[in-house]
């Protein structure tokens, strides 16, 4: 997204780490997903679905080039980082002896970690654990972990560390090979269906999408190297995936744990999901609390989740443009937050994930997206034309349709052709053309600039 890490990242930090957290409990992937319309199972407590199977009897049907046996290989070859990846994300990409110690020990699961981008799709057979008590509990999508989410993030971070070392040696078309593996693999992943998946990749492609862009800003002949990657990046690189998609298969998370929750007779299954409850929330369910998750019952429950996804999913898609700044904070209110709100469910306020932010970021990556894709083409048109255009129409692109529309205003980016260069930039949040006054911290007072890469 923008900047090295997102603004709106940097300043949510605390749902980044919400949905961290998440991914350690919220896991599907699947590349064949994007786009398709999927009719989960209704489901039923007295007779609970094994959401776990019609999951993979979904996403594995017809997978031909699957890269999932390649990304395990290589995860399992991966060394964990031995200390904190923000601080190499906020700054010392290259100087950090640790990072340096650490790439040299895990070049190998790296190099795998590449291979694995080279396929077309990739689903996780989603293995629930070996049962320990009854198997309506052990598999619950709520209670089965993901041990890979730390090794993505650390193969994405290493890659674009590791490409930035050689760009500081001069190398600056290793620092854009390597952004396009990350880039490749984060079409494997935000391609998936489940929302905190989403959000983990969305982080490594607005790494290599500023990746890209760093290197030809520092590469002493940009346009020679946006002439070696702009075929590449119109192959790998397509449009992403709607987000409705992931709302949909969110709701199927929330259904799955509502039916577990209120199995029939059987407390010995509701206990351990309301100690679970307990637990993810950082405090015990009191008195009161299980009152009204008892009162609620199953069809209360799920009638709330249904209402939440049945908004959202109308909601989440729509283009940032249609909703005016001033009524989209109230929107989101009215939309969203009056139904946990409203009951008081703690089952509800728990399992409801928040699309709001998801939404923006996604709107953030796709403008970063285009804009990555238009600097490349325009130091492409540079090199064969001697000079750069005087307006976008100008690009020779199949795709420039789609790549010349802002996604904030649904107009085009800003773009000026300035002497030997040129000025890109999206009017940001606010959808008001600021002069190219570029922001970082406050999207929604200000434009972001693209082209020249901010210092």
């Amino acid at each position: 997204m923008f900047g090295r890490m997102s603004p709106a990242l940097g300043q949510r930090r605390g749902v980044e780490r919400v949905c961290w957290w998440l991914a350690a409990l919220f896991w599907v992937v699947a590349s064949p997903a994007q786009g398709m319309e999927i009719t989960p199972p209704q489901p039923d407590p007295a007779n609970p679905i094994n959401y776990i199977a019609w999951i993979n009897q979904t996403f594995e049907k017809d997978l031909k080039d699957n890269a999932f046996h390649e990304y395990q290989t290589a995860f399992n070859r991966l060394q964990p980082y031995q200390g904190r990846w923000q601080r190499v994300v906020d700054d010392p990409w290259v100087e950090n002896p640790q990072v340096t110690a650490w790439l040299r020990a895990n070049r190998e699961g790296l190099d795998l970690f590449r291979q694995a981008t080279q396929r077309e799709d990739c689903f996780y057979h989603h293995s629930p654990p070996e049962p320990v008590g009854d198997p309506r509990i052990d598999q619950c999508l709520l209670g089965v972990s993901v041990p890979w989410v730390s090794k993505y993030r650390d193969a994405t971070i290493g890659l674009m560390a590791q490409g930035y070392q050689a760009a500081k040696a001069g190398n600056h078309p290793a620092l854009a090979d390597n952004a396009l593996v990350v880039l490749k693999s984060a079409h494997h992943y935000y391609a998936g269906p489940m929302l905190a998946v989403r959000s983990l990749a969305t982080r490594g492609a607005s790494w290599a999408y500023t990746g890209i862009a760093q290197a030809l800003d520092k590469s002493a002949d940009p346009d020679a190297l946006a002439t070696s990657i702009v075929k590449e990046l119109e192959t790998i690189d397509p449009p992403l995936p709607r987000l409705r998609f992931n709302a949909q298969m969110e709701r199927v998370v929330s259904w799955d744990f509502c039916q577990r929750l209120f199995v029939p007779g059987e407390q010995h299954l509701y206990e351990p999901l309301c100690q679970a409850i307990s637990k993810m929330r950082g405090r015990d369910l009191d008195a009161v609390e299980r009152m009204i998750i008892n009162r609620a019952g199953f069809d209360g429950t799920l009638r709330d989740v249904n209402a939440y996804f049945d908004l959202l999913e109308e909601w989440v898609d729509r283009p940032y443009h249609l909703t005016p700044p001033e009524k989209r904070e109230q929107e989101q209110r009215r939309r969203f937050g009056y139904i946990p709100a409203e009951t008081k469910n703690p089952v509800v306020k728990l399992i409801l994930p928040s699309f709001s932010a998801v939404r923006d970021q996604n709107t953030q990556l796709s403008a970063t997206r285009r804009a990555t894709h238009l600097i490349v083409q325009l130091h492409d048109y540079h090199r064969r034309r001697g000079e750069f255009p005087e307006r976008l129409d100008q690009l020779e692109t199949a795709n420039l349709a789609e790549l010349r529309v802002d996604p904030f205003s649904g107009r085009d980016f800003v773009y000026r052709k300035e002497r030997k260069s040129f000025k890109l930039y999206t009017v940001s949040s606010n959808m008001k053309d600021d002069g190219g006054r570029h922001e970082t911290k406050r999207l929604d007072r200000g434009d972001y600039v693209f082209w020249p890469v901010p210092d």
